[in-house]
């Protein structure tokens, strides 16, 4: 692979702090530690702040436009593109991986109002057009609900997950004064990565936090603009302090007394592995694929509940658990060399 390039379309990169910008990311590292030569795409800091449709069109004009001119320059082996979609133009002109997170768009109610959700419809249902084309999906539960929308082959390629504190840090002074003042006060302290999203239902973990009538500082990660704000009955107090660095939020849920995982749909659900590499209890719904690749020593350290259940006695026993103290790089069920490797992936398709 020394000779050949790869070009990783990542164009959240510098705009978007979590989720597939930070899977783009780590590819991009895992190859370049394997002296492979990387290119990746990102669209211009000038979309930071911008609107949600700002967003799609300029995603869309990188995408069909710009990325295959790009290509012409680079000539790449192989182009990477996680964000659930693929360039038409660079599929024919190249091979291109195309990795399927989730399927949440289409869980939204009238879904086809959405150009997003138009937008990566029609590209599941052209897929088949292109024999270039290497599906890949970030766990089998995906690749179930793949067989419906996208009538060929998949594989799969589950995130890979690295430790976010790997060096100490200067916390943040607010970061610092809101974990000093729930200490103060003998509240629980709580982190969680959630968001503004439907399927976070960041309010149903309130709502659930508040009916236990327990002192709570939950410290959210996730939401881009930095708020304060109480439960409807005053027992929790939230703290969102905007975008912060890997770094700063691993160090934070290190300090939590549980990290609490909320959510009602999931692509991956890889906060679940972050604070479990962290050492740290995890209390989280059912819903993440993430679960199914834990390793048994990390599920010492994991509370899961039901959506329909009594949250309650799922959450004491998270409070009330001590932590397996283990090495972060067993968190997982695979390993790095498993995750990534261009030949296993293209045999496992070419073998058809």
């Amino acid at each position: 692979m020394k000779n050949e390039i790869v070009l990783i379309f990542n164009p959240l990169k510098n705009i978007v702090k979590r989720g597939i910008s930070i899977y783009s990311m780590e590819l991009e590292l895992l190859l370049k530690e394997r002296n492979v030569d990387v290119v990746s795409l990102e669209m211009p800091n000038w979309f930071v702040g911008k609107s949600k449709l700002i967003l799609f069109f300029g995603f869309l004009l990188w995408h069909q436009v710009i990325l295959p001119i790009q290509m012409l320059k680079y000539r790449p082996s192989v182009v990477i593109d996680a964000y659930n979609t693929y360039s038409i133009l660079g599929a024919f002109l190249s091979k291109y991986i195309y990795i399927i997170h989730d399927f949440i768009p289409f869980e939204r109610e009238r879904w086809w109002l959405r150009p997003n959700s138009v937008y990566q419809r029609a590209l599941h249902f052209l897929a088949p057009l292109f024999p270039r084309l290497y599906v890949y999906c970030i766990a089998p539960d995906i690749q179930e609900e793949a067989k419906i929308f996208i009538k060929v082959k998949t594989g799969i390629l589950p995130n890979l997950v690295k430790k976010m504190m790997q060096n100490e840090v200067n916390v943040d002074v607010d970061l610092q004064r809101f974990c000093d003042v729930a200490r103060a006060n003998g509240e629980i302290f709580i982190t969680t990565i959630s968001g503004s999203s439907s399927n976070k239902d960041f309010d149903g973990l309130l709502e659930r936090l508040d009916v236990l009538r327990k002192n709570i500082a939950l410290l959210s990660f996730g939401f881009p603009d930095c708020f304060e704000k109480k439960s409807k009955n005053g027992y929790v107090k939230v703290f969102s302090p905007g975008r912060r660095d890997a770094e700063q939020i691993g160090n934070m849920i290190a300090r939590s007394d549980i990290f609490v995982f909320h959510s009602i749909s999931e692509g991956f659900g890889r906060p679940i592995v972050e604070a479990l590499m962290e050492n740290k209890i995890v209390l989280a719904s059912d819903v993440s694929p993430s679960l199914s690749f834990l390793s048994d020593k990390a599920k010492n350290n994991l509370i899961v509940y039901s959506l329909d259940e009594d949250f309650s006695e799922a959450f004491y026993d998270a409070l009330n658990k001590k932590p397996i103290a283990m090495e972060w790089r067993e968190v997982l069920i695979y390993n790095e060399d498993f995750i990534f490797n261009l030949e296993r992936l293209y045999c496992a398709f070419e073998a058809y």
